[in-house]
């Protein structure tokens, strides 16, 4: 299954990968994530995490591991265990100090118990819902990045008056 959504943000690029590549960002925005634990640096920047994700009560968890690591401009992740596939976060620069954020992830559904019997009722039900969770983290990430930039600036511009 494949789903994607993406958004412009009003933060320049380095900004938004600075707060989005923040695991508990991911756990701030994404409605679904249980949880991220026992997370490890790579020598390449990026991080492999174990994870919790729940589809209509159903906790799957994993491994979450970056397989391309290329801050600013794309970071791809591996997902293994219950729920495998793969996410991809781009970030493109555009005028105005302003970014696209496109969050991509192909999900293996294999996993759907009872998937001969349940598949043509279960199946699209399940991608249904993943599609919105991902939807949904692309719009709460904007949101929580334009707020904590505008903190900062608010905080900077406080910090200029009283000197």
């Amino acid at each position: 299954m494949e789903a994607a959504a993406a958004t412009v943000i009003d933060t320049p690029r380095e900004a938004v990968v600075e707060i989005v590549d923040d695991p508990e960002t991911q756990q701030r925005v994404t409605p679904a994530l249980t949880g991220i634990a026992d997370v490890q640096q790579k020598s390449d920047g990026g991080r492999r995490m174990l994870y919790g994700y729940a589809v209509f009560g159903l906790v799957l968890t994993g491994v979450l591991e970056t397989t391309v690591y290329e801050p600013p401009e794309r970071v791809h992740f591996e997902m293994r265990g219950r729920f495998d596939g793969e996410i991809r976060w781009t970030f493109e620069s555009l005028a105005d100090d302003r970014t696209r954020f496109r969050y991509a992830a192909s999900y293996d559904l294999s996993w759907l118990p009872l998937r001969s019997l349940t598949g043509p009722l279960v199946t699209p039900l399940v991608a249904w819902y993943t599609r919105r969770d991902l939807r949904r983290a692309v719009e709460n990430t904007r949101e929580l990045v334009e707020a904590e930039t505008r903190r900062d600036r608010d905080t900077a511009s406080a910090r200029q008056h009283r000197a």
